[in-house]
This record gives C-alpha cells, sequence and structure tokens, in this order.
C-alpha cells in the first residue's frame, strides 16, 4: 500500500457529505494555511472564532480520523493529499498548521492548557498521522516501529491485523521482510511477530 500512497498522483480522503456547519470548519482550515510555522511571541495573528471552532470540533469527530489506515495514507501522499468534506476540500498542510498553531497557542499560556478557541477535539489520531506525515516528508528520521504499533493501536479496522499491517509501510525494510502480511495468519500470530520485531 505504500508504494499505491507513494506513487498515486493525489491522495483524496473523503471525510463525507458537507453537514450543517462543516463548511465553516473548512474554510477555517484553509485560514490556517496563513500561519504557516511557529510565529513570534508577540505577533498577531487572526484567532478562531466561537462558531468555527464548533465547526473544527464536529469535523474531527468523523469517523475518518480514526481508520487504521490513515497514518500511511497521509504520510505518503507528502503534498499530494487532499481533503473533501461536501463540495469543500483543502490541502493536508492546513491540518498540519492548525496543529501547529494549537501547539503554539498551547506555549502562549505557559503550558497551563489551551486556551478558549483551542480546538479540543483535535485528537491523538489526527496529530499522530500529521506527525507521522511530517517525518516521512522529512525524510530525517524514520518512526520506530513500536511508536506506529502505539499509533494504530486503538484505530478502527475491519481486520484486526491491519493495525500491524496497515503501518508496515512507514516501518524499516527490515521489518518489512520478517513481517509479510498474511490475512490467513491468526491475530495472535501477526501480534507475536510485532512484539518479537519491537523486542529485537
Amino acid at each position: 500500500m505504500d508504494q499505491i500512497y507513494s506513487r498515486a498522483a493525489a491522495v483524496v480522503a473523503w471525510l463525507g457529505e458537507a453537514s450543517e456547519d462543516s463548511d465553516i470548519a473548512m474554510e477555517a482550515l484553509d485560514q490556517c494555511s496563513k500561519f504557516r510555522g511557529y510565529y513570534p511571541k508577540n505577533s498577531q495573528i487572526e484567532k478562531f472564532s466561537p462558531a468555527q471552532v464548533t465547526a473544527l470540533n464536529q469535523l474531527f469527530k468523523r469517523g475518518y480520523w480514526n481508520r487504521g489506515w490513515i497514518i500511511q495514507e497521509v504520510a505518503h501522499g507528502g503534498g499530494r493529499s487532499f481533503i473533501v468534506c461536501g463540495k469543500k476540500w483543502v490541502a493536508w498542510e492546513c491540518i498540519d498548521w492548525c496543529r501547529i498553531e494549537q501547539e503554539r497557542e498551547s506555549e502562549l499560556l505557559d503550558g497551563t492548557g489551551v486556551g478558549d478557541f483551542a480546538v479540543r477535539e483535535y485528537s491523538e489520531e489526527i496529530l499522530a498521522a500529521s506527525l507521522a506525515r511530517a517525518m516521512i516528508m522529512d525524510g530525517a528520521c524514520q518512526p520506530y516501529f513500536a511508536q506506529l504499533l502505539h499509533l494504530s493501536r486503538g484505530r478502527q479496522a475491519t481486520a484486526p491485523v491491519d493495525k500491524v499491517f496497515g503501518i508496515l509501510g512507514l516501518a524499516s525494510r527490515d521489518i518489512q521482510e520478517a513481517i509479510i502480511p498474511d490475512y490467513n495468519k491468526p491475530l495472535r500470530e501477526v501480534l507475536v511477530e510485532a512484539t518479537t520485531e519491537v523486542i529485537l
């Protein structure tokens, strides 16, 4: 699957049909494209409005974000990854910039917690996909297999073995050669193989 995603002309994530406030959320994400990284602590930037925060919280509750394949999908999609909801679309980079801005707001509060306009549903699932994508695109480091297993543990998968198979494309070549996807294998056997690779 990693070859499919990495060679695709574009990777499109379909979040579903538009809802009452999904357009507001998508426009708020597009607004994040202005951030493009960390700003000086005294800079003035446009904050999310309460309506945008509510809409983003609802958007980030959609089932797509908890899918098992999302990490590999967006990591290998690189700069060709897009998110579509209803008739609105944004580049995945907007999710990354939204994450950066949320981190920045927490820094401005000196670690006391999220601000009034923070997106509380910006959960571990979305953070994991964003960070894994950043690591793969930068090429600076490769996620440890144990980290990948931890990220996939709580995700949804039609076949439970995909919690392992679904992240192999992000693992080292040695691990990809050691764990061969075989849907006839019992889940226990697949988990033992994965655990063995973590220990070794």
